[in-house]
């Protein structure tokens, strides 16, 4: 049983993964997707309020619906250099 579930869980994080990488509508291969207690964990950052929405919304499209989704996506936060930047 406990091989089954772990099959399972590995099943379900790749296919998440694989949804983010090949959905044109993101393209996103730095998003990190793990499984716990039944439910599907996304981590890391993404550029935009609007890419974290549609995160979530391929991987709600790819799971079943039995299947928890937490969003704990960050907006990454650029700084902008008070120095001019220069090409040689």
């Amino acid at each position: 049983m406990k091989r089954e579930i772990s099959v399972e869980k590995s099943y379900l994080a790749a296919r998440v993964r694989k949804a983010l990488a090949e959905d044109p509508r993101l393209n996103e291969l730095d998003i990190q997707v793990t499984v716990t207690a039944g439910k599907v964990f996304l981590l890391g950052e993404v550029a935009s309020e609007k890419r974290r929405e549609t995160a979530e919304q391929i991987s709600r499209e790819v799971l079943p619906e039995s299947v928890g989704l937490v969003n704990n996506l960050t907006i990454a936060s650029y700084r902008e250099t008070s120095e001019e930047e220069h090409l040689r």
